[in-house]
Formats: C-alpha cells, structure tokens, sequence
C-alpha cells in the first residue's frame, strides 16, 4: 500500500469530512493577500497547503515547515512564551514510513517510535514547560492494519495500548499534573466490534460509550475540574456528543442533521462546540457551524465550508476551518477571514492558538 493511501486509511474520519485536501501543485508564486492590520494579531494556526506542505500561519502570515519534498501536515499548534510548537507528522521515502513530529520555532524535533514503525501526531498541549503530543503508531501487517494510541511527553512514547486491538488517540489535554488523552478503541476485533470512544487520564482508559454505535472522537478540555470530550456516533446518519464528567449530551436537533463537531473550547461557563452539518434548516450540503452551550448557528462561508478548531481569548471567538473548498479561513466572532497561501494551491487547518 502507497504511503498516501496508508494515511488516508487512518485518518479516513477526518478525509470523509472534507479536511484534508489535497490539490495538484501548480505554480510556485505566493499571492500579497493578507488579513487586515492586527486582524489575527496573536493568532497561530496549523495546516497544509496543496495536501502535502506542512505550515504554520502566525499574526496571519504563512510559514513553511516542510518543502513539499515529502508529504506532511501539521495538525495542532501552541505558545509558550516566545516558543512556537506545532505537532503534524512527514513522511520519509528513504524509511517508507510516517514520522511523528513537533516542530519548535521551525525547527523539527521526531518523536519516539520503533523502527518499523509509522507514527502520527495530531494533538498537542504546552504545560509547565513539557510538550504533550497524541496520536497513533501503526504497523502495516500483511492484510491488516493495526493501529495504537499514544501520547508523547517531551518526545517519549508512551503506548497507552498494547495493539491487540485498534486504537487510536486524537486530542490531548493537560490540567495541572494530569494528562488527559481522548480517543477511541475498537471493541472486539475478531468480531469486527465497534469502536468505543476512551478518556485515558494518566494512561488509566475509561469508557465514554458502550460499544452499540461506532464512535470517533474529535477533542477534550479541561476546565474547573470538569472534563469535556466531543465526538460523533454513526447511527442512522452522524450524531455530535458531548461528554461531560463522562455524561453523553446529544448536540443534534431538528434544525440541522448529520453532523460531525471537531474543535472544542470552555470559556467560563460556556462551551464551544465547532463542526460541520451535512443539512441545516432544511438545505442539504456542508455548512459551517458553531454550537454554543448546545445551541447552534451557521457560519457564513460558500462551496462546501467547515471548521476544525474553536478557542476563545479576551471575548474574542475564533474558529479556524474551509472558508470554502480548498480555502483555509478564520472566523472572528462570526466574521470570515481567507488565510494567506501560494496562488494555486489549496489550504487546510487543523488547530489554533490565540496568545
């Protein structure tokens, strides 16, 4: 199996959705457009451009962390104090796999993994000067693919399943000395059972869901002592949850349907849900959305919009996702802002930071 293949296979979730695009390069010249002054002052963002070029949008300026020569995306961003740390993952044509990385101030640091091993990292948090990066390790077996989840501490691995079954971890968070990763594991392999969505807290997993319905698990937040997870369950048609302190909370109702939410964030007592819709009040087709404490709103976008990342900083909402297809944005406090990227390439964004 082609290198492409074997990630589109593991994150095919997120490729269903529309969030890895992948375009052919066309030309090398970069475009002047840029956000208005101060517009994303302090706003960092992690994506791709043209499916394979790994970068980081700062103060909403593009910056390159691969050159193209092999394929690559960053997939979570962060700050502490001057440091800039971005968590995605490269591929090497010379080892035939998948390395994880975290890129600090530009500059690639690998994460660990064996040798025959792929690795992908799709989370990342900054906590007390450690860097905490989730995802999977997988080995291409003959006629099967295994995945494991984990989570890397300052670029230790720590397997928080044996690969007896599949798994794979997709969010992480940390709240004093507590790591929290989110993630799913399938049920029961020889059955072909379902996967459940997991909360590991200090690699101790828990179960969020019961197996009845096959479960992807999209982001975690702590705040106050209360730990909020979000996901989608494949019924009939996708169904958004929330777990809070392990309790579902459905986010579907009758305005909209077959949605999936990817980017979550508490502010106060608020909880922000981002995501996207396949129908919303009735118009069939992918929509931008936002719930707010388990209310929902469109965000306004054309040719098939959506969002991957919400934060909120200093009263400002920020959800970062396609503005269009193939076109990366911002929206500050409901209002659309296109990303900067090299003309005739696409974009795509997966995590934001506000300083």
């Amino acid at each position: 199996m082609r290198s492409s293949q074997l990630f589109r296979t593991v994150v095919r979730f997120a490729s269903a959705a529309g969030l890895l695009s992948c375009c052919a390069l066309v030309s090398c010249q970069k475009t002047d457009e840029k956000p208005e002054p101060n517009e994303l002052e302090g706003v960092y963002i992690a994506g791709t451009l043209g499916g394979s070029i790994a970068v980081v949008w700062e103060n909403g300026r593009l910056k390159e962390l691969t050159d193209g020569s092999e394929n690559a995306a960053a997939r979570a961003v962060s700050v502490d104090g001057n440091n800039v740390w971005v968590a995605g993952s490269e591929f090497n044509s010379g080892l035939r796999r998948w390395e994880a990385k975290v890129w600090k101030n530009g500059v690639p640091q690998m994460q660990e993994a064996g040798a025959t091993e792929h690795a992908l990292a799709v989370s990342l948090a900054v906590s007390g000067g450690d860097v905490y990066a989730a995802g999977q390790i997988y080995q291409q077996l003959p006629g099967l693919l295994r995945t494991m989840a984990v989570v890397w501490k300052n670029g230790e691995l720590t397997r928080l399943t044996d690969g007896s079954t599949e798994a794979e971890a997709s969010a992480v968070a940390v709240s004093g000395s507590d790591v929290y990763v989110a993630g799913r594991v399938r049920s029961n392999d020889a059955t072909g059972g379902k996967y459940v969505a997991v909360l590991w807290k200090n690699s101790v997993p828990q179960p969020l869901s019961d197996g009845t319905y096959d479960v992807m698990v999209t982001a975690v937040s702590v705040s106050n002592g209360v730990v909020y997870v979000t996901g989608v369950e494949s019924r009939d048609e996708f169904t958004p949850m929330l777990w809070r302190d392990g309790v579902p909370t459905e986010l579907n109702d009758s305005s909209h349907g077959n949605a999936i939410p990817f980017g979550l964030c508490v502010d106060g007592a608020d909880v922000y849900v981002a995501g996207s819709c396949g129908w919303y009040e009735g118009e069939k087709g992918d929509h931008a959305v936002l719930w707010k404490n388990g209310g929902i709103g469109l965000l306004p976008g054309t040719r098939q919009p959506s969002t991957c990342a919400v934060v909120v900083s200093n009263g400002h909402v920020y959800v970062a996702g396609q503005y269009e297809l193939l076109e990366a944005g911002v929206w500050k406090d409901g209002k659309a802002i296109r990303l900067p990227a090299w003309e005739g390439y696409s974009s795509a964004v997966y995590g934001i930071f506000v300083k």
